[in-house]
């Protein structure tokens, strides 16, 4: 379906790759062109020019087979401007010899292209290539400000600009030889037509790391754009990781007032308030402690004493009712003096002298509105460098441990950039812009997630929140216990007002997993959705197993998918709400057992989304009475009827089961379950292999109960036939097993199954709810691969699949074998008649996809 987008905008954009060689490495340049073959859908879309200095008269062979030009890294800005003058190809993209382009990288660029067609450029991600450790993916965050200033080397290069936007503002500067890509990204910026810089986040190219270096010319160009944007006064600094410290040189020194808050623990603000006392070397600021009616005599007293002193450097604000601590600072704010606040939790204690001129160095920028420091344990170790939002389900912070295995990542501690929100505990904002977005909001979030709600508000006004490094607060460890109540309504409040954020903060990456912290995303479903156009409905399947009822909705999805009917994403492991909100399915398919978990995550999705949730029950859930650790009977009915009373269908495999849920929910429909053609179809199984009949029993250990049944008959039969079993097995039927194999699940189950070679198969059953209503799939799967059956008579067996039905009784399945395996030839008969049946009548074709089309796809 990309291909065909592609063509619906006639095959994408052409784009031109400037490849440049001036290392004479001819091998290179042909590392790069090959991997261009890769991307076969955009072929007529690539022109490809190389540049090198190559000495004419003295060429390789291999040289001279390529279609070089003359070029040098001081002019080499000039021959691209040229080419962009002769050429109309719609985007340019510069790159070194070596460097080569991952399968579906460009493809995914040209998708973001045809997107945001105004774009002044479009970045990827990249996989970084280091000599002693190998290869890393290297997810970048979207366009960031002051990370693109402060990490050039790392953000700037491999772009793909817009060749009308580029020659707007006068194409690639030579002045800047070193920088040219830099230099123009910053030209961009500053001029009348800047649109915005789009992030496609998949690696497009492959690269070796970029290397700590001075590099004047990025250093002069940074230096030009801080003058061109008004700060005459501003020095960039290069530090030896090839990194860079802007001073934005402000001449304004306004008071900040640091709001601190106290509720009686004394030992705690008092080492606080003296740290800032002796610590700040910034002259202009306030201290305001906003005590929230403490009681104890200590720390009443320790206030009357500061406040008889009258001081215009450290105020109280007495609060005689108790307070939250969104309502607390606030009031602190309006009885602030300064122009700028710092919120400050009374666990810091200040270490470095110049921490308020470097909060003030961002602080003081008019396009900023909030900026956070970096925050250490007293033992050194960085606890709060910014907050991801949407990160352990709700926000967290980012911690050294978080990147510390990423070299690529790693230079993310060190170097100011834009997050979404910055930790409440060391956060500078603007008076005017705390009054703009009225403050903390002391109702939705009166502790948890305020410094995120605050963050975001902010940048909903158009204002940057800036980390910055430079500015170092100590964090004294704080064992207060979290109210869990109050955490679940700040969750929800989350939820509701800023779940874009939390499924896609730009300060993250899409291919990052949200439970784990700058960690790759495991399941490719997951983060490889390139149809960004949406032209299928998108339905996520949360399957509770790998096993037959797991298999009984991802099957059919697969199958939609193979149909284009969907774009099914499946997901074996649990996702929590905010991984579900990422991927903006239309509908919502669970299965899995009806806990607090389960009920949650369908709460969250109809509260927050519009999508449909399709709930399956495979079969009926374990009780008291058959599972001594399950819940009585009547729990396991009240909480199918109140834990699903949200979900807008259940389905099931039996008309049966579908009568037990009678008056749980309004819609319950049966869909049986079919098995897929695929793996199914054409097992071959072997019969006869042994001088004695093979007769087997598969199961697993939830159904040790059913194997049980045939204790006697095991017993009775072992001089006549090998027993063969593929699950568990109790240790007393052991001797009597000729073969016993553990159980497989997944892709290896069918061909595993049939490679058994049974002559006859067994499916005993003990008579109870689980089994006298679920559905007959593992007779289908015996039947597939050609197994004669004896089946309990418990079972719902459909009327045309042929097995023969035993009443559960000793004699009964002993003299129902006898008359199978005393016949061969008939038994061998029987099994072809179930195959026959099963793929005639129970293969998940097209026409049987309907019942699961209806139920899915509305709309």
């Amino acid at each position: 379906m990309l291909n065909e987008h592609l063509q619906q905008h006639n095959g994408g954009p052409a784009i031109a790759i400037v490849v440049s060689d001036f290392n004479q490495q001819p091998e290179s340049v042909l590392s790069t062109l090959q991997s261009l073959a890769s991307d076969a859908p955009l072929l007529d879309k690539l022109k490809v020019f190389v540049l090198a200095d190559y000495d004419r008269d003295q060429q390789t062979p291999l040289q001279a087979q390529l279609p070089w030009r003359d070029a040098s890294v001081e002019n080499r800005a000039t021959v691209i401007n040229a080419l962009m003058q002769e050429n109309d190809q719609a985007w340019w993209i510069l790159v070194d010899a070596g460097t080569t382009f991952t399968s579906s990288g460009l493809l995914c660029a040209v998708m973001k292209m045809i997107e945001t067609p105004e774009a002044c450029a479009v970045f990827g991600d990249e996989v970084t290539l280091h000599a002693q450790a190998g290869a890393h993916l290297a997810f970048r965050p979207d366009f960031s400000l002051d990370y693109l200033l402060t990490c050039p080397a790392a953000t700037s290069r491999n772009w793909l600009f817009n060749r009308e936007k580029a020659l707007e503002v006068g194409g690639f500067d030579p002045v800047h030889a070193q920088a040219i890509e830099l230099d123009l990204i910053l030209r961009m910026i500053e001029g009348p037509g800047y649109t915005e810089f789009a992030h496609s986040c998949e690696p497009m190219i492959i690269s070796p790391l970029w290397q700590a270096q001075e590099n004047y010319d990025q250093a002069r160009t940074v230096q030009r754009h801080l003058h061109v944007r008004g700060y005459p006064g501003s020095k960039v600094h290069a530090l030896e990781s090839g990194l860079y410290r802007i001073d934005y040189g402000h001449a304004d020194q306004p008071l900040v007032s640091i709001l601190v808050t106290s509720q009686d623990q004394l030992e705690t603000l008092l080492p606080c308030v003296e740290s800032v006392l002796e610590n700040t070397t910034y002259p202009h600021y306030e201290i305001l402690i906003c005590d929230n009616n403490s009681q104890s005599a200590q720390t009443t007293q320790w206030l009357a004493t500061i406040e008889s002193m009258q001081s215009e450097r450290i105020r109280i604000v007495r609060h005689e009712q108790a307070l939250s601590p969104s309502a607390l600072l606030n009031s602190a704010a309006e009885h602030a003096l300064g122009d700028y606040l710092v919120m400050l939790d009374s666990h810091a204690l200040i270490i470095q002298q110049d921490w308020l001129n470097h909060l003030l160095n961002h602080a003081l920028r008019p396009e900023v509105g909030v900026v956070g420091a970096k925050l250490i344990s007293t033992d050194g170790n960085v606890v709060q460098a910014g907050i991801i939002i949407g990160l352990n389900g709700t926000a967290a912070t980012v911690t050294a441990s978080d990147i510390a295995g990423s070299a690529s990542d790693a230079q993310r501690l060190e170097t100011d950039q834009n997050y979404s929100a910055v930790s409440g505990s060391c956060l500078m904002i603007r008076k005017s812009v705390h009054e703009e977005v009225q403050g903390l909001d002391e109702h939705l979030f009166p502790l948890h997630f305020n410094d995120v709600d605050l963050c975001l508000k902010t940048r909903s006004t158009g204002h940057l929140v800036v980390w910055t490094p430079h500015a170092i607060v100590a964090l004294r460890p704080n064992n207060a216990q979290s109210d869990a109540e109050a955490l679940d309504f700040a969750t929800r409040a989350l939820y509701h007002r800023w779940l874009h954020y939390m499924a896609w903060d730009p300060a993250y990456n899409k291919n990052l997993t949200l439970t784990d912290s700058f960690v790759a995303q495991s399941n490719p479903q997951l983060s490889w959705r390139p149809l960004t156009h949406r032209p299928l409905p998108v339905v996520l399947a949360l399957p509770c197993n790998h096993e037959a009822a797991g298999n009984r909705i991802s099957t059919a999805l697969q199958s939609l998918s193979a149909e284009r009917e969907a774009d099914g994403i499946i997901s074996h492991a649990p996702l929590p709400f905010v991984e579900i909100a990422r991927l903006s399915p239309d509908t919502v398919v669970i299965q899995g057992p009806v806990n607090e978990s389960l009920i949650a995550s369908i709460n969250a999705i109809k509260d927050h989304t519009n999508a449909w949730v399709a709930y399956d029950l495979p079969h009926y859930p374990a009780y008291a009475e058959i599972d001594k650790g399950a819940a009585p009977l009547a729990t396991v009915q009240a909480s199918l009827r109140h834990g699903l009373a949200r979900a807008d269908l259940i389905t099931v495999p039996t008309t049966a089961l579908a009568e037990l849920l009678e008056g749980s929910h309004p819609n319950v429909q049966v869909i049986e379950t079919r098995l897929a053609p695929e793996p199914w179809r054409n097992l071959q199984s072997q019969r006869q292999t042994r001088p004695r009949p093979r007769v087997g029993w598969v199961g697993t250990a939830a159904e040790t109960g059913d194997l049980l049944i045939l204790s006697e008959v095991i017993k009775a039969l072992a001089d006549r036939v090998e027993w063969v079993i593929m699950g568990p097995c109790t240790r007393w039927l052991r001797p009597y097993i000729h073969e016993l194999r553990s159980p497989v699940e997944g892709t290896l189950f069918p061909g595993t199954l049939a490679s058994l070679n049974l002559d006859l198969v067994l499916a005993p059953a003990e008579s109870n709810l689980i089994n006298t209503s679920k559905s007959p799939v593992a007779l289908l799967e015996f039947g597939a691969c050609g197994f004669p059956v004896i089946c309990s008579d418990v079972l719902s067996v459909p009327q045309d699949l042929p097995v023969t039905r035993v009443e559960n009784e000793t004699n009964a399945w002993v003299s129902a074998i006898k008359q199978h395996i005393d016949q061969l030839d008939e038994c061998a008969r029987k099994g072809d008649a179930l195959r026959q049946a099963v793929v005639d009548n129970w293969m998940l074709e097209a026409d049987h996809l309907q019942a699961w089309r209806d139920a899915w796809l509305k709309g």
